[in-house]
């Protein structure tokens, strides 16, 4: 969820965001546009296809609404996205900045990371993820470790 939340947040605002009161507000009054993309496919003379491709807003909608709605998550509390599970109310430290890729060009970036971490298991070398992480403050990366 705090990905899907970061990532609308870069669509709307051109940036991710390091503060959770900011993050929290986006998921409960923010809006995205409703985008449709078309596809055409079109066949060259030489076997290979060439594809043209068409995005076309159709307005805007609730963050709430549509990425956390009621059917998709069952009781879902925005002001509870903070905090780390089974940790007596500790939160989740989130970081955001920029970063340049190898070829130079800056990139958004993100991170959620637990640093409290509640399995100290994860603190060992030997663990195969380490604490708690979404995203990363030193690649272009959203991914996790939530196994």
């Amino acid at each position: 969820m705090i990905r899907d939340a970061e990532l609308a947040y870069l669509a709307a605002n051109g940036r991710y965001t390091a503060n959770w009161d900011s993050l929290i507000s986006f998921i409960e009054t923010g809006r995205i546009p409703n985008v449709i993309k078309r596809e055409t496919v079109i066949p060259l003379a030489y076997g290979a296809d060439s594809i043209y491709v068409e995005y076309d807003t159709l307005g805007f909608v609730n963050v709430r609404d549509s990425l956390f709605s009621a059917q998709r998550y069952p009781g879902f509390n925005p002001e509870t996205l903070p905090l780390i599970p089974g940790s007596d109310g500790k939160r989740f430290q989130l970081e955001a900045g920029r970063i340049f890729s190898q070829t130079g060009t800056p990139v958004n970036v993100f991170e959620a990371k637990d640093v409290h971490v509640v399995n100290p298991d994860r603190l060992k070398d030997t663990h195969p993820y380490g604490p708690l992480r979404v995203g990363s403050m030193l690649q272009a990366s959203t991914q996790g470790n939530w196994e």
